[in-house]
C-alpha cells in the first residue's frame, strides 16, 4: 500500500516536476535568446529616436512653411487689394480713354484733312505761280518782239531819212545855182526831212519807254537772265534762254539806235533764236555735256517736253555735278518727276548713269559701241541709247549729217544748215 502510495505520488510529483524542468528549459531558452532581443530593441529604439527627430524636423519646417504662408497670404491680400485698385483705375481709364481717343481721331482726322487742303492749296498755288511766271514771260517776250518791230520801223525811217536828207541836199546844191526861187523849195523838202527826222525820234522815245517798261518787269519779278536763275525759279526753266535772247536783244536795240545800219540783222537773229530755243529745250543743257544727258533721261517716254526740262533743271540745281548725283538716294529723286511719271524707274537711271560718268567719263575722240547704239563718244553710259545718242551729236556737236527719223532732230538740224548758208553769206 505504501509502495503503491508511494508511486502514486511519484506519478503525482512527475507531472509538476516535468513541467518545471520544461519551465526551466524554457527560460534557458529564453535567457539565450534575450541578449538577441535586447539588440533588436536597441535598433527598434534607435529607429523610434530617428523617427522622433525627423517629426521634430518636419514639424520645425511645417511652422516656418506656416509663417510663410502666414506672409505669402498677407501678401496675396496686399495684391488683390492692389489689382481692385488697378480695376478701378483701369475701368476709369477706360472711360476717359476713350473719350480722348475719340478727341485725339477727331483731331488727327482733322489734322489731316487740313493737311491734304494744304497740300492742295500749295499745288494750286505753286501750279498758279508758274502760269503767272509763264504768262509774265511770255509777255514781255511779245513785248519785246514788239519793240523790235519799232526799232526795225525807227531804223527804216532813219535810213529813208539818211537818204532824203542827202538827196535834198544834193538838190539844193544843184538849184542853188540855176534860181533864187530854189531857196523856197529847199527849205520845204529840209522841213519834210526834219520832219521824218522828229517821227524817227518819237519812235525812238517810245521804245525807250518800252525798254523801261520791261526792265521794271524783269525788276520786280526778280527773273535774272543768267542760267544761275534756273534754282531759284524752277518753274521758267523753259524760258530762262528766252529771257538772255530778249536781254541781249535789248543790248543790241540800245546799241543800234547810235548804229542804226546794224539793227535788221541782230534783230532777225535774235528773234530766230528765241523761236529755236522755246522750239527745243533740250538747247539750254548743251554747254554742260553730263547735263544733257541728265535732261535726256528726263524727257525719254513723256510728251511734257518742257515740263521734263524744267524738272531737269530742278535736279541739277540740287545735283549739279555727276559725284553728288552718283550719291543721292533714289527717294530722293523720285519728287523731281512729279507731272511726267515714271518716278519709280527713272531715279535708279539717273544714278546708274552719274556713277559711270564718274568712272569712265566720255573722251574727245574716244569713240565707243554698243548693241543697237552707233558709235560716239557717250554710247557706253548706260541709259544711253540711239535717239540719245543723235540728240547729243545734233545738240550739242551741231552735227547736220545724222541720219534719223526724229522730226525735231531733222527741223534743228534744217536750222543748222540754214545758219551755216547765212554766215556763208
Amino acid at each position: 500500500m505504501e509502495a503503491a502510495a508511494a508511486v502514486v505520488s511519484f506519478v503525482g510529483l512527475a507531472g509538476p516536476v516535468a513541467q518545471g524542468l520544461k519551465f526551466l528549459y524554457d527560460f534557458t531558452t529564453d535567457m539565450k535568446d534575450c541578449p538577441k532581443d535586447i539588440r533588436e530593441m536597441k535598433t527598434d529604439l534607435e529607429l523610434v529616436e530617428d523617427l522622433i527627430t525627423q517629426v521634430i524636423r518636419q514639424c520645425n519646417e511645417r511652422d516656418v512653411r506656416l509663417r510663410e504662408s502666414a506672409a505669402l497670404a498677407r501678401a496675396i491680400g496686399h495684391a488683390q487689394e492692389s489689382v481692385e485698385d488697378l480695376k478701378k483705375e483701369l475701368t476709369a481709364y477706360l472711360v476717359d480713354g476713350k473719350r480722348k481717343r475719340f478727341r485725339f481721331a477727331a483731331k488727327l482726322s482733322q489734322t489731316q484733312k487740313l493737311r491734304a487742303s494744304l497740300d492742295r492749296t500749295k499745288t494750286i498755288m505753286f501750279e498758279f505761280k508758274n502760269q503767272l511766271q509763264s504768262d509774265l514771260l511770255y509777255d514781255i517776250r511779245d513785248t519785246n518782239q514788239e519793240v523790235l518791230r519799232s526799232v526795225e520801223k525807227t531804223n527804216r525811217n532813219l535810213e529813208t531819212y539818211d537818204r532824203d536828207f542827202h538827196k535834198v541836199t544834193q538838190q539844193s546844191e544843184v538849184q542853188a545855182k540855176t534860181t533864187n526861187n530854189s531857196k523856197g523849195r529847199v527849205e520845204t523838202s529840209v522841213q519834210l526831212a526834219s520832219d521824218t527826222s522828229s517821227e524817227g525820234l518819237t519812235d525812238i522815245k517810245i521804245v525807250a519807254k518800252k525798254l523801261e517798261h520791261i526792265t521794271d518787269l524783269l525788276t520786280e519779278t526778280r527773273i535774272s537772265s543768267s542760267p544761275t536763275s534756273i534754282p531759284s525759279t524752277p518753274a521758267l526753266s523753259r524760258e530762262v534762254s528766252d529771257i538772255s535772247v530778249m536781254n541781249s536783244s535789248q543790248e543790241t536795240t540800245a546799241s543800234s539806235i547810235s548804229s542804226s545800219r546794224s539793227i535788221p540783222r541782230s534783230v532777225s537773229q535774235n528773234a530766230r533764236q528765241a523761236n529755236i530755243v522755246s522750239e527745243h529745250p533740250l538747247l539750254q543743257f548743251k554747254d554742260n555735256q553730263f547735263q544733257f544727258l541728265i535732261a535726256i533721261i528726263f524727257t525719254q517716254r513723256t510728251s511734257k517736253q518742257h515740263l521734263a526740262c524744267q524738272r531737269a533743271s530742278e535736279c541739277l540745281a540740287a545735283y549739279p555735278t555727276p559725284e553728288a548725283l552718283s550719291e543721292a538716294l533714289p527717294e530722293a529723286l523720285s519728287q523731281y518727276f512729279g507731272g511726267i511719271g515714271l518716278q519709280k524707274v527713272k531715279p535708279p537711271q539717273l544714278i546708274k548713269l552719274a556713277q559711270a560718268y564718274v568712272k569712265d567719263p566720255p573722251k574727245q575722240g574716244r569713240l565707243r559701241s554698243k548693241a543697237k547704239c552707233p558709235q560716239s563718244e557717250i554710247s557706253h553710259l548706260p541709259q544711253i541709247g540711239p535717239f540719245s545718242v543723235d540728240a547729243w551729236l545734233v545738240y550739242c556737236c551741231e552735227r547736220t549729217d545724222i541720219v534719223t527719223q526724229d522730226e525735231t532732230l531733222l527741223k534743228y538740224m534744217e536750222h543748222l544748215k540754214t545758219e551755216a548758208g547765212a554766215n556763208c553769206l
